[in-house]
């Protein structure tokens, strides 16, 4: 376990430095502009999200489109020589070489905000990077639309997703205390953000997809644009230094503030910061030990979020062929698993909120992020477990009761609002000066190393069986707690009096 103690111990507490300003009740008004923003361009990731898997499966990779994309051919030797999938021209061989393709894209999807971090942390003018990322979003989405330009498109959306990473560390620039325990709930927030578009797009995406694939990808570039211009007008709440800066350790402003480095916690755990005003280079060696922790946990964090993540990809190929997909005589597009998905976290999330504050007015002490951690891995296990009883109880050919369905969103949902929320947390505060957005990506990133597993795993739908299946999704986070478990250190430190708080 890697003990995380403050630079000097003589040092006054986290609280007395921090006392001057006192953390503010309320949120700022800016978070909610940019929960909107990042509502916006969830709303199109999931529309293409909910159609990729299928729309590739059953149109791209058919030889009448094939031919017609540009690169495609490289795209798919590049899945063969990482994943092992043949090409061909069988049902099976789609399915595999669909999730495959999937996988890589997720991957990338997800990488492409920490390469372009180190560049944005360095712009003095953050906005320019997003409103740029919105417009070169829209381009991919509408590209996607024209067959010879598919990978065109995707390109496009990759580089745009490397502009509009910072987002999310400007929700913690929002909050100028170290430790703050109402930052953890404002991305609790900005992930309800999220949630909510996750439930109306894939229905959307599906039914438009029914009519043109291209009228669902042109829809996705319309909600990019009104991103853009939420933004936009959010800019006159987001403070010149908000946008422009990473998120700043918590300083006293006394005439010492050069030569203090002071401790933060997270979740009870003391942390050592950057020294303001000087060079974190002075501060190497306890700050190593912080990037190294960070660096250890990302895999840590890819594995509780195999589950979820399947969720894009093999979930939606298992789906199509194990639920029973009609209401009331109408057959549901397979997109509206998503859907389900969406209503079920953004309940989930408030119920995250509502429990956190709960359990601190019960204790008297926030949750530790060591322990919303544990929590979510093991939630995101029993998740998958339902998965695997239903297909036990309910074997094929008869279908799996969507109520089992229910269950795995639900579970899942609610550990992957504490993971999200704690990880963020965490990486926020420990970030070094000048480095939250690489951060925070570095954070997302485990988001891209779990696609990429997500890719093998994807290719054992219909091939292994459906209960070993969901039990192989349930180890890995199940193993993720317990790594969580050894990596962090113990402890709670109590919540201090008034004010709304939140994750430490």
């Amino acid at each position: 376990m890697v003990e995380l103690t403050p630079l000097q111990q003589d040092l006054p507490s986290p609280d007395a430095l921090c006392s001057q300003p006192g953390p503010s009740p309320r949120h700022p008004k800016g978070l909610w502009y940019l929960v909107a923003t990042e509502g916006a361009l969830a709303f199109a990731t999931f529309g293409l999200t909910s159609l990729f898997v299928t729309c590739l499966r059953s149109h791209v990779l058919l030889p009448s489109v094939a031919g017609q994309v540009w690169g495609l051919g490289a795209f798919q030797d590049s899945a063969s020589a990482l994943y092992g999938v043949t090409q061909g021209h069988t049902s099976a061989a789609f399915k595999a070489m669909a999730g495959a393709l999937t996988a890589l894209f997720m991957a990338a999807l997800y990488a492409m905000p920490l390469l372009g971090s180190p560049l944005v942390d360095r712009s003095p003018h953050v906005a320019w990077p997003v409103l740029g990322g919105c417009a070169l979003l829209a381009l991919g989405y509408g590209l996607l639309a024209w067959p010879a330009a598919f990978l065109v498109g995707l390109a496009l959306l990759l580089l745009g997703t490397a502009c509009v990473g910072v987002l999310k560390m400007q929700v913690g620039a929002l909050y100028a205390q170290l430790n703050d325990a109402m930052r953890a709930e404002a991305y609790q927030y900005y992930s309800l953000g999220v949630q909510v578009a996750g439930i109306a797009a894939p229905i959307l995406a599906g039914c438009l997809a029914d009519i043109a694939w291209g009228l669902a990808f042109l829809c996705s570039s319309l909600f990019t644009l009104v991103a853009m211009g939420l933004y936009a007008l959010g800019l006159r709440t987001l403070a010149p230094h908000l946008v422009a800066q990473s998120a700043q350790p918590c300083t006293a402003t006394t005439q010492t503030e050069a030569q203090l480095q002071t401790p933060g916690t997270a979740g009870g755990e003391s942390i050592p910061t950057t020294p303001r005003g000087k060079s974190w280079f002075k501060a190497w060696p306890r700050l190593n030990r912080n990037v190294l922790l960070l660096l250890a946990l990302v895999p840590v964090l890819a594995l509780s979020a195999i589950p979820n993540e399947e969720i894009f990809d093999g979930y939606l190929l298992w789906g199509q062929e194990r639920y029973s997909l009609t209401l009331l005589g109408w057959h549901l597009p397979v997109s509206t698993l998503l859907a389900l998905d969406g209503a079920i976290s953004t309940a989930t999330g408030f119920l995250v909120i509502v429990g956190c504050r709960r359990w601190e007015r019960w204790s008297g002490a926030a949750p530790t992020n060591r322990a919303q951690l544990v929590a979510g891995a093991l939630l995101a296990a029993l998740g998958s477990l339902c998965l695997a009883a239903g297909s036990w109880l309910q074997p094929a050919p008869h279908p799996v009761s969507l109520w089992w369905g229910v269950g795995f969103h639900s579970f899942n949902d609610i550990g992957f609002a504490l993971i999200y929320g704690a990880g963020m947390a965490l990486f926020s505060r420990l970030a070094p000066k000048g480095w939250g957005t690489t951060m925070i990506s570095l954070f997302t990133m485990h988001v891209s190393l779990s696609s990429l597993a997500i890719g093998r795993l994807s290719g054992l739908v219909g091939v292994l069986g459906d209960g070993p299946f969901w039990c192989l999704h349930a180890a890995a986070p199940a193993a993720a707690a317990g790594l969580f478990l050894l990596m962090l250190p113990s402890g709670r430190q109590p919540a201090p009096a008034g004010g709304i708080q939140g994750q430490r």
